[in-house]
């Protein structure tokens, strides 16, 4: 395998929400004291989306002045809006218009992109739809007539009027998405979405319906959201092709964080799958400091976090020193 390692260097960057207990000011020293260059943000309590709205120069210089006191760049911003798919309309339009005003602050910030959830799925919405079947009524055989008797005409059923299916959470996300894309059509932003647990595209086939649906939508690919579902890497490797950004995690099935030498995410075999697909983005370690969802185990972050860093850098420079 012969690597251009000027293009495919991979930046390795640490997400804030490893530290989410902390002040942001806290949270990003740590980082830059474990080495990182490249940071990701996201909206939560490190992130006050209405003030980032309002005043989007101010707030947006308040945190680059901070990220180069320790020398790191933001390089994804991730948005939490889980109501882009809720069946109120008025919901999806207002996180929709919230993204729009949130434009310039993330502009102002210089990150190259951003993440979004493809918004939640509830209860209700998981249940499979399947179209309506009308009955077939056969006569009994001892109760047909004769060959030789003529059949007399019957009158012709009137069809039902087919109705169409109503509206899913995922077609109010694919709505949502495309107003979203056409809002930032023409603006030097990367508009990503993560598929991750509880969401309306938490599988692989529903991330590709989801970029199929919206085009110039692209991934922010979380490998341990599909492994803690028990889904292997050769149904994960067709997202690679539409992958912008990449979050990495120790993870196992029925857990969605674990301890690293717990964890049955390969990271060399990931590494190896980047690199064939010439993966050029960024790889963010992305521990998160909470602990229940989906069997995610409480941990030391700053263990974990150096762990998995020191494992990715190792593959990483295997990999370039291939010829």
């Amino acid at each position: 395998m012969t690597i251009d390692k000027a293009k495919t260097a991979l930046k390795l960057a640490c997400h804030t929400w490893g530290f989410s207990n902390l002040p942001l000011e806290e949270a990003v020293q740590i980082i830059a004291r474990l080495g990182f260059n490249y940071i990701d943000l996201g909206s939560g309590p490190h992130l006050d989306t209405d003030a980032a709205a309002r005043n989007p120069r101010r707030e947006a210089q308040a945190v680059l002045a901070l990220l180069d006191h320790f020398h790191l760049q933001p390089t994804d911003l991730y948005l939490l809006l889980p109501a882009l798919a809720s069946a109120d309309e008025g919901r999806r339009l207002y996180e929709v218009k919230l993204f729009e005003r949130l434009i310039p602050f993330a502009l102002e910030l210089g990150v190259p992109g951003i993440t979004l959830s493809p918004g939640i799925e509830t209860p209700e919405i998981k249940e499979v739809r399947m179209p309506r079947q009308e009955a077939v009524a056969l006569r009994p055989f001892a109760q047909r007539i004769p060959d030789e008797v003529e059949d007399e005409e019957e009158p012709a059923a009137e069809a039902a009027p087919s109705q169409p299916p109503p509206p899913t959470p995922f077609d109010y996300a694919v709505e949502s998405f495309q107003r979203i894309v056409e809002i930032a059509e023409d603006i030097d932003l990367r508009i990503s979405f993560e598929p991750h647990l509880d969401s309306v595209a938490a599988t692989p086939d529903k991330a590709l319906a989801m970029l199929e649906a919206v085009p110039g939508l692209s991934l922010t690919l979380d490998w341990a959201q599909f492994v803690a579902q028990g889904i292997v890497s050769r149904e994960i490797e067709p997202l690679l092709l539409h992958t912008a950004h990449v979050q990495l995690r120790q993870a196992t099935r029925g857990r969605l964080q674990t301890p690293y030498h717990e964890g049955t995410v390969d990271l060399r075999q990931v590494m190896s799958l980047l690199f064939d697909h010439e993966y050029r983005g960024v790889i963010s370690i992305e521990y998160m400091n909470r602990s229940g969802w989906h069997g995610m185990a409480a941990l030391d972050v700053i263990r974990e976090t150096s762990l998995t860093r020191d494992e990715i850098r190792n593959c990483r420079n295997d990999f370039l020193s291939e010829e």
